[in-house]
């Protein structure tokens, strides 16, 4: 499933920063199954962005807002925009 940025205004995020964006999605997993929150490829080899920890792992024992840690690897600023696809998640069995 893609993530998308759930920002009031847009967001700068320069050349090597990283900032933590929100989506505005709270998941609640059951017992044994994980999220694994990843890049998008697309904007990974042609802007430069991507996600920190990637994969970063949603337990299922977390209630607060997904939000991702983007960091721009690029020469050049980035926007990010409400509504913009910044990452996926994949939800599977621990099992």
């Amino acid at each position: 499933m893609d993530l998308c940025a759930n920002v009031t205004e847009s967001v700068v995020l320069a050349s090597m920063e990283r900032k933590l964006i929100p989506t505005g999605i709270f998941l609640g997993l059951p017992l044994g199954f994980e999220g694994q929150v990843r890049s998008l490829s697309g904007l990974a080899l042609k802007k430069g962005l991507t996600v920190l920890n990637t994969p970063g792992a949603i337990d299922f024992d977390y209630h607060d807002e997904v939000r991702i840690i983007l960091a721009n690897l690029s020469k050049e600023n980035f926007m990010i925009e409400r509504g913009m696809r910044i990452a996926q998640v994949i939800i599977q069995s621990m099992k």
